[in-house]
C-alpha cells in the first residue's frame, strides 16, 4: 500500500491513532534544492543540532506559528481520540508524542516504501521524524529534540 495521506498510516498502525480531535500536525524539515551551493551548509543541519545549539548559536531558526514554513513542510495531520488536547497532563502529552516519533521511524511505518510518495511530494527531507521536526497542537509547537520533545 502507497500513502498519499499521513492517516493512510494510521489504518495500518494502531501506534498512530492516539492523537487530538483537532489532529496533530506533523511538520518536517524541507529537502534542500538540487542546486544549494556546496559551499554552505543547510538550514536543516543547525535544526538536527537540537534545541539547546539553536538558542546559542542560531536562536533565529527556532520555529514559530509564523516561521514554520520557512524551513519545515506539512507532512499531515494524526487524527485521534477526544482525549488529547494540550491540557493534558505532561506526562500524556509527552507518551502522545514518544509514541507519534516511534510510530513514524522508517521502520514501522514505511518498511517496504510505503511512505516514499508522500515524503517526496511534499518535499520532505526524509522518512523517520527527526530531531529538529516539529509538532503542532493548536498553535503550540514541539520540536523534537536530542531527547524528546522541547515546547517552543
Amino acid at each position: 500500500m502507497t500513502y498519499t495521506t499521513l492517516n493512510d498510516a494510521v489504518t495500518t498502525s494502531a501506534t498512530l491513532a492516539p492523537a487530538t480531535e483537532v489532529g496533530i500536525k506533523v511538520w518536517y524539515q524541507k529537502r534542500e534544492p538540487a542546486d544549494w551551493p556546496s559551499d554552505k551548509h543547510p538550514p536543516g543541519t543547525d535544526l538536527r543540532m537540537g534545541m539547546d545549539f539553536l538558542r546559542e548559536h542560531k536562536p533565529e531558526m527556532i520555529p514559530t506559528t509564523e516561521t514554520l514554513s520557512t524551513n519545515h513542510v506539512l507532512l499531515g495531520t494524526v487524527e485521534g481520540s477526544k482525549e488529547f488536547s494540550n491540557d493534558s497532563s505532561e506526562d500524556y502529552r509527552n507518551m502522545v508524542f514518544e509514541t507519534i516519533y516511534t510510530a513514524l521511524q522508517g521502520h514501522n511505518w514505511s518498511p517496504v516504501g510505503e511512505a516514499r510518495e508522500l515524503v517526496l511530494a511534499v518535499n520532505a527531507s526524509h522518512t523517520s521524524m527527526s530531531v529538529g521536526d516539529v509538532l503542532q497542537v493548536g498553535d503550540d509547537l514541539y520540536m523534537a529534540d536530542s531527547v524528546g520533545f522541547t515546547k517552543l
